[in-house]
């Protein structure tokens, strides 16, 4: 007669141990190698495929370190795409480089004149992530700021602005 398997339980402590420990194995699991195939994959003619890569690099380049920076330039092309989930994934990607996003600023700056507030929010998201670096941004966010229809554009443009420097 087989038994069933008895559940453990854990406590939330040995979980966040567990956790801790995970992260370095993640980290080191996303290749430089990784990185470049995925932005290759990219520019797929495929919309599925860029998609999910656009998802997988916005949860990825969160644990890459420096081999994020090898996804710049296709996240920053995939800002055009005339998919909005890629051209959303690649903003919320470009949210997790930080300052070394920049040279995205003006295709996110782009990005706020679009007619969907969640793809506006996305593009803040990362502007406010770039911080100072991102200041030719302003005149824009103070636009959306006090004029934006979506109560959350407000507030993200007013945190971007925050972030930025310029309140």
């Amino acid at each position: 007669m087989v038994r069933p398997v008895a559940l453990v339980r854990f406590s939330p402590v040995l979980l966040a141990v567990l956790a801790v420990l995970c992260l370095p194995a993640i980290s080191q699991d996303i290749s430089s190698e990784r990185i470049r195939s995925w932005s290759v994959q990219l520019q797929s003619p495929d919309v599925r495929v860029r998609r999910q890569v656009a998802t997988q690099l916005k949860y990825a380049l969160k644990y890459a370190g420096r081999a994020a920076a090898g996804a710049l330039s296709a996240l920053n092309a995939a800002l055009a795409d005339p998919d909005m989930d890629v051209r959303m994934g690649a903003s919320l990607a470009l949210a997790h480089l930080g300052a070394a996003a920049a040279p995205a600023v003006p295709a996110l700056t782009g990005l706020l004149d679009d007619a969907q507030p969640c793809m506006r929010q996305a593009a803040l998201m990362a502007l406010a992530s770039i911080g100072p670096a991102a200041r030719q941004a302003v005149p824009r966010l103070q636009s959306l700021r006090d004029q934006d229809s979506d109560g959350l554009v407000r507030r993200l443009a007013d945190d971007a602005l925050q972030k930025i420097g310029q309140l």
